[in-house]
């Protein structure tokens, strides 16, 4: 849509132009905007099962990893990458007990045992997918760039194949819900 220049009183003739320019920034910034987050929080915890706690849980997990991560490189380089991959083990650790929890509480609840393991089957191949990423992660890298040498005989392929497991169950259970 072509906006016409509104000019002003007490501005020059070429300021309007610049105004329309920006002002037509400003909706195509909108309209990209609005096609990033085409999919709402809530869309994304129903298709993928993962609740606001879990989001946070994690997210505290990662960013304290971060922060130890960049102090290993840059002031402590005795911390080993063991220490530097603890907060997102003891996330998913505590993503794991907060998880066995709700599932003897609806063991308990229901009467049944077949139902409540179904039902959060998901979340518990998502969790340790998550758990055994990092832990092969952690010993790949421990082992190429704390020994100074390839320990591990592995290849990346075999650290990110719990990752390509998480995304095949993710796009099984997205399409379950179509």
């Amino acid at each position: 849509m072509l906006q016409y220049p509104v000019l002003s009183p007490g501005l020059p003739r070429h300021y309007a132009g610049i105004r329309t320019v920006l002002s037509q920034k400003r909706s195509r910034r909108k309209r990209i905007l609005f096609f990033a987050f085409m999919i709402s929080v809530s869309e994304c915890i129903r298709w993928t099962g993962i609740t606001i706690f879990e989001i946070w849980l994690h997210a505290v997990g990662l960013l304290t990893f971060s922060v130890l991560i960049v102090m290993k490189t840059e002031i402590y380089s005795s911390l080993t990458y063991w220490h530097v991959f603890t907060p997102l083990f003891i996330a998913t650790a505590l993503n794991l007990y907060f998880l066995f929890i709700v599932l003897v509480r609806a063991v308990v609840e229901e009467k049944q045992c077949k139902d409540p393991i179904l039902k959060h089957a998901f979340s518990w191949l998502r969790l340790v997918m998550i758990g055994i990423f990092e832990a092969l992660l952690c010993y790949k890298v421990n082992g190429d760039l704390e020994d100074g040498q390839v320990a591990v005989q592995s290849s990346y392929g075999i650290v990110f194949l719990p990752v390509w497991v998480l995304m095949a169950a993710l796009c099984f259970q997205a399409f379950r819900l179509l």
